[in-house]
């Protein structure tokens, strides 16, 4: 599967308009209040927020607005858990195989 994620939205933007197909996801480093209807508003697909100061309301908004919440760099089976239990779409991480 192929997805295109960038911290720059304007280089999302003329992804998608250059391949409207491929799904994209902005790549923030802090999380980005209302990231759910930015990225829907903006026509990405996905949110891709660091661990660090993420909420689960935050992730809750998201779905709310139809964009997947794919977390960046979780790295224990725990917050693996804990954020597959708020909904997360899915994580990057160091260690796969936990």
């Amino acid at each position: 599967r192929v997805l295109f994620s960038s911290f720059n939205p304007l280089s999302l933007v003329l992804l998608k308009k250059s391949a409207p197909g491929i799904p994209c996801g902005l790549l923030v480093e802090h999380p980005v209040v209302h990231a759910g209807k930015m990225c829907a508003a903006s026509g990405f697909e996905c949110y891709h927020p660091g661990l660090d100061g993420l909420e689960k309301k935050a992730v809750e908004e998201c779905r709310d607005n139809g964009v997947t919440v794919n977390v960046w760099t979780v790295n224990t089976a725990e917050e693996k858990r804990k954020l597959a239990s708020w909904g997360c779409g899915g994580v990057f991480t160091n260690f796969p195989e936990q």
